[in-house]
């Protein structure tokens, strides 16, 4: 384990996920799918030692990241995008690319410490996959296993 909290920036598109640790700058790049999320979690420190995992809101493609990350009491906070769009530019940081976004994403993490709000409400994940249940069980195995 660290001694410093993890800042997780994570760039999301339908395809993939680019994810970016802080203090570590470390940058991955898994598939959007639930192998991809199991690998993802294979990089990331316990809940307890990471600080804030920053999503930007891309239309739902967020959501399953999002509900798996929450329910193993990872501090997830998902931000409107034009919010993401504007602390790139605020940094001066004009490059569009998955990798520079997920970092610039952990960077307005630790910098901002955003408010950890409940991504509990079950209409937010019924809408991304009609059986969340059926997709979050095997995180629950390899979670305990």
């Amino acid at each position: 384990m660290q001694d410093q909290e993890q800042w997780i920036g994570i760039d999301v598109c339908k395809r993939w996920l680019d994810v970016h640790l802080r203090p570590q700058k470390q940058s991955f790049r898994v598939s959007n799918t639930a192998s991809g999320i199991r690998e993802l979690l294979t990089h990331l420190c316990p809940p307890e030692a990471v600080a804030r995992v920053i999503l930007e809101s891309t239309g739902g493609y967020e959501r399953s990241v999002a509900l798996v990350l929450s329910t193993l009491a990872y501090p997830v906070v998902v931000i409107n995008a034009r919010q993401a769009r504007n602390v790139a530019k605020a940094a001066n940081q004009l490059a569009k690319t998955d990798p520079v976004d997920a970092a610039i994403l952990a960077w307005f993490g630790e910098a901002m410490k955003p408010p950890i709000r409940s991504l509990a409400s079950k209409s937010y994940f019924y809408s991304a996959t009609p059986c969340f249940p059926c997709l979050l069980h095997p995180f629950l195995r390899i979670w305990v296993d």
